[in-house]
């Protein structure tokens, strides 16, 4: 892991390997300690897809949660016990063949220009 440093004094920015805070400045012997402005801490960006568990497109994790928390219960109403869909983030799945991308695409387009699925 990389730590970022900065000199209370001069302001020398550098990055470490190291958690050894604080310690003199190797050029103005002022005080180092950790620089934590340049943390990002952000939840990883969700990308639109067809989701087979939920039988739709979805594009926002709102989205798909609300939509997975329907297909649960239509499906425990429906077959009489409790199913509890697990959500799996897209990026943890593997790249899809060609055949899953045309899908989504068609998928993708029926929806963006809200064409009934059933006339085609």
């Amino acid at each position: 892991m990389i730590y970022a440093y900065r000199c209370r004094s001069c302001g020398l920015a550098f990055d470490s390997n190291t958690r050894d805070d604080p310690y003199p400045c190797h050029v103005c012997g002022g005080l180092i300690k950790r620089d934590y402005s340049t943390v990002q801490l952000s939840t990883p960006t969700f990308k639109p897809h067809f989701n087979h568990a939920v039988g739709q497109y979805v594009s926002n994790t709102r989205q798909f949660s609300d939509a997975l928390k329907v297909t649960s219960d239509m499906n425990s109403e429906a077959t009489g016990m409790d199913h509890h869909y697990v959500r799996v983030d897209p990026g943890d799945v593997p790249r899809p063949d060609t055949a899953t991308e045309a899908f989504e695409v068609r998928s993708k387009f029926i929806r963006d220009n809200n064409i009934n699925e059933r006339t085609l």
